[in-house]
């Protein structure tokens, strides 16, 4: 096992590149990780870190995985900004909903903002109803 100072440094350095980690195949497990096991300081640097690069990491194919990780690890009062942050574009939202590993996330995403009355997503969504209805993935 290693140290607590060396396991500190280490995920000091991950938090640097984790919106680069959240976009690659390999790496949005270790984001995952750092989100499900890290300190309640690592997890809320790494969750604003994620939330300011929603619509990079909303377009990439790994994606909704780290969405649906931050929307199921990060603190209740903390969700619906992340949701917000991920919904409030439709040409980023659209296709991570359409997406094999988004479509989860994208439902998980407008239940919270259902819950908190948030409608302007789904006013902006309403435009893009056929698209999301003949996807495989899309019919949120």
């Amino acid at each position: 096992a290693c140290p607590p100072a060396q396991v500190r440094k280490i995920v000091e350095s991950l938090l640097e590149v984790a919106s680069t980690l959240a976009c690659h195949a390999f790496g949005y497990h270790v984001v995952r990780r750092l989100l499900e096991c890290g300190t309640k300081e690592q997890q809320y640097q790494l969750i604003r870190c994620l939330e300011q690069n929603a619509a990079r990491i909303g377009q990439s194919t790994f994606g909704g995985c780290v969405l649906e990780s931050l929307l199921t690890c990060a603190p209740a009062e903390e969700r619906v900004w992340i949701a917000r942050a991920f919904a409030q574009d439709p040409s980023v939202f659209v296709p991570l909903a359409m997406a094999k590993r988004g479509h989860a996330s994208a439902l998980l995403a407008l239940e919270i903002l259902q819950a908190f009355g948030d409608q302007r997503v789904f006013v902006s969504l309403a435009h893009h109803r056929g698209t999301l209805k003949t996807s495989k993935f899309g019919r949120i």
